[in-house]
């Protein structure tokens, strides 16, 4: 199963000099995106689904799609750890 993420409406976010600077109220840190991490964050705003996320990296960065799924994986979780994106339950694809 494919999931969809959204991005934490609590974070505040600015792009500074070709990075994106993020705050995260509830946790009470400030982080920074670039290129790849920058790009994901970016997809995962747009509505993409963690397959279709990986699917873009691939297309867009030349990486091997292995590869590429274990490293969207592992930022994403990132991401949710640090409460930057949640899972959009609403939009995930289901069998029901």
């Amino acid at each position: 199963m494919s999931t969809k993420y959204e991005i934490n409406p609590n974070c505040a976010f600015r792009h500074i000099d070709g990075e994106l600077v993020i705050l995260i109220p509830e946790k009470q840190r400030l982080h920074r995106l670039k290129d790849v991490g920058l790009r994901i964050w970016e997809l995962v705003g747009e509505g993409k689904t963690s397959e279709e996320i990986c699917e873009q990296i691939v297309a867009e960065y030349k990486v091997e799609r292995k590869e590429a799924e274990q490293d969207v994986k592992e930022f994403l979780d990132l991401l949710l750890e640090n409460c930057i994106i949640t899972p959009n339950i609403n939009r995930e694809q289901s069998n029901f």
